[in-house]
């Protein structure tokens, strides 16, 4: 059973969070906000969270600090870029980071309809790949962000990518 997906939609602007939050329920998600990137973290660590779709330029903490902070607490879930002041470098950055994509605001309802949506199915991927690796190695019991769990995220996402 493949259940609603939760996406955190992080924006210092208001008005564009409260569209984005609108169009990403009516896509059929569960959706959560933050204002900035501290505001995120907390609600990271408060709520199950599968697809983060983040601004770049916001005031305490910015996309870019912002996952850097979850890849090295171990939040491998997919992390979508929106900005309408990208540099090259900081896109580049956020790729060396592992960001799943990168839109240019404004963007389509269509187009980001169709990158969540991408973000969807590969956390699907991922999660049936990892039951299947902890399955095949025996592994039941895994620390949270131990080096065991980053390696099973590893061959999980390989697994993923060789289906998806």
């Amino acid at each position: 059973m493949v259940t609603k997906k939760t996406v955190l939609i992080v924006d210092d602007e208001r008005d564009l969070l409260e569209v984005l939050r609108s169009d990403v329920a009516e896509m059929g998600y569960q959706t959560l906000t933050a204002e900035n990137g501290q505001e995120a973290l907390a609600m990271v660590a408060q709520h199950p969270i599968d697809i983060i779709l983040s601004d770049i330029n916001m005031p305490k903490l910015t996309g870019i600090e912002f996952l850097a902070l979850l890849r090295k607490k171990g939040f491998q879930h997919p992390f979508i870029v929106l900005s309408g002041y990208g540099t090259r470098e900081e896109a580049i950055q956020l790729l060396r980071l592992g960001a799943f994509d990168f839109l240019a605001k404004p963007t389509s309802f269509e187009k980001l309809k169709e990158r969540i949506g991408a973000a969807a199915q590969h956390v699907n991927l991922v999660n049936e790949a990892i039951v299947l690796v902890k399955e095949r190695l025996g592994l039941t019991d895994i620390a949270p962000g131990s080096r065991e769990e980053e390696a099973v995220y590893a061959l999980a996402r390989i697994s993923a990518l060789k289906r998806g």
